[in-house]
């Protein structure tokens, strides 16, 4: 760092909220910096030049974590290191970024982060685990705070506890979203019946899903046969959920009726899919259905079950041929969008298709290619 840089910091010593720093290549500029930065910063982003040569920073030890314990947020953008900071027992930290970390290994002891409320980890392409600890020894202070979890473009992430048997001890107590995007590896992690802002399941393993529902039901169950009251069923309060290009999807053995909160379903992807679920028609609180390149060959009768659905969208779904008779009666529709589904847009073609007197009565109707072609 220059010294006329490091005399402009040290001018800001009043500021108070949010902090930026750009263009790093050192560890050592961190402390530098970070040491000299106000108290009254409570958000500090740190990027580092894209051209930094690679570090063999290894911050472990308690002065590291010290640094950031009065930060609320913190963003760390393209550190080239192996290894981050430790972070203190003490610290106040609710929000925590790391992104583009392309060299990282592993990750500090984030367990410590007792407040931390929201963790986003993006593009951390050399990450296995989360975690170096055994997950046997979980506790019931397990990121008791966590209310929102990204891992996003994680390719070799394949668990969150590197030494324990599975992460079926675990679990996050207080999680509402939970987005899960190209981490194809991803075979285990803590379990999430809690959910309700929103699922995101986007190439990676099914098996989480599965045995949080599968898991959580077992002890809900257990639960419910006690004298105490009654907890709630798993993934109950989920409101959003989106099931992408998942291969060993298996939708048809969801518990759809312990689903009864959901409001926005998307399935995405999925080849393999060629009818909606059968135990869907039991979720009537469905406000929007989105079925999106799909290999579904028809719309089941039952579809008029769903008595809330207010919006239907059916993308690049090149086998499904026609809607079913019982669409006429499905009174809350008020949005029908159809793209890039040949045979069905001409069955739905205005006065003269064969579905045009179906669909007359919804409200809002787009019926096309998608748009933007």
């Amino acid at each position: 760092m220059h010294d006329a840089e490091l005399d402009a910091v040290k001018g800001l010593k009043n500021l108070v909220g949010e902090f930026q720093i750009k263009n790093l290549r050192h560890e050592k500029d961190v402390t530098v910096y970070v040491n000299v930065v106000a108290c009254g910063v409570r958000s500090l982003s740190l990027e580092w030049d894209s051209h930094a040569p690679k570090s063999k920073y290894n911050a472990t030890s308690p002065e590291d974590g010290k640094l950031f314990q009065d930060l609320e947020e913190l963003a760390v953008n393209g550190f080239n290191g192996v290894t981050l900071f430790s972070p203190d027992i003490s610290s106040k930290m609710v929000k925590l970024t790391l992104r583009r970390c392309a060299n990282c290994q592993y990750l500090p002891s984030l367990d410590q982060l007792l407040h931390l409320k929201v963790l986003l980890l993006d593009e951390m392409i050399k990450l296995e685990y989360i975690s170096n600890k055994d997950s046997s020894s979980a506790s019931t202070t397990f990121f008791p705070c966590l209310q929102e979890l990204w891992l996003t473009e994680l390719p070799k992430l394949r668990g969150w506890c590197k030494n324990g048997v599975n992460d079926l001890t675990a679990s996050f107590p207080c999680l509402s979203k939970l987005v899960i995007e190209d981490c194809p590896n991803l075979a285990t992690m803590p379990l999430f019946p809690t959910l309700e802002e929103g699922l995101v399941l986007d190439t990676t393993y099914w098996r989480p899903f599965e045995l949080t529902m599968k898991h959580a039901t077992a002890a809900y169950d257990e639960a419910s046969s006690s004298t105490s009251p009654p907890p709630s069923a798993p993934l109950s309060k989920l409101k959003n959920l989106s099931i992408v290009g998942i291969k060993d999807c298996k939708v048809d053995e969801i518990k759809w009726e312990t689903l009864n909160c959901l409001r926005f379903l998307r399935f995405d992807s999925l080849p393999n899919l060629t009818t909606l679920p059968k135990g869907l028609q039991r979720v009537t609180s469905l406000q929007e259905l989105h079925v999106w390149r799909c290999g579904i060959k028809e719309i089941p009768s039952w579809i008029n079950k769903l008595e809330q659905l207010k919006k239907l969208a059916i993308r690049v779904c090149s086998s499904l041929k026609s809607l079913p008779e019982e669409i006429r009666s499905l009174h809350s529709l008020e949005t029908l969008e159809i793209e890039d589904c040949n045979t069905l847009l001409r069955r739905c073609e205005k006065e003269i298709g064969a579905d045009w007197e179906k669909i007359v009565p919804i409200p809002y109707k787009r019926l096309g290619p998608i748009s933007g072609r």
